[in-house]
């Protein structure tokens, strides 16, 4: 990381765990697009303006550009429900 990236990573670990901070810095700095579904990580990308998705957003795209079928995200997103993950949507297919 440059020195701008390592300091706000250092000012991002009072309220992020050091992956969550690494992705906001290098989404922020770099021009890319935070991919997260940890709720303080999505609100520090939202107070500096840098885009982010979850797993549900990118389970659509997958869909979208056809790299798996509605079925195959269908699969994944139960999976994922019946291992403890919270998911907004039941079905990944309703979004598309």
């Amino acid at each position: 990381m440059t020195m701008p990236e390592n300091q706000l990573f250092v000012d991002l670990l009072r309220t992020l765990s050091s992956g969550e901070a690494t992705c906001v810095v290098l989404a922020g700095y770099r021009a890319g697009i935070g991919a997260t579904d940890d709720r303080a990580a999505r609100s520090s990308c939202a107070e500096r303006g840098i885009p982010v998705t979850g797993t549900i957003g990118i389970l659509k795209v997958l869909c979208v550009d056809r790299t798996i079928t509605s079925e195959e995200a269908e699969a994944v997103l139960a999976r994922m429900v019946d291992a403890g993950f919270y998911s907004p949507v039941r079905r990944v297919s309703d979004l598309l």
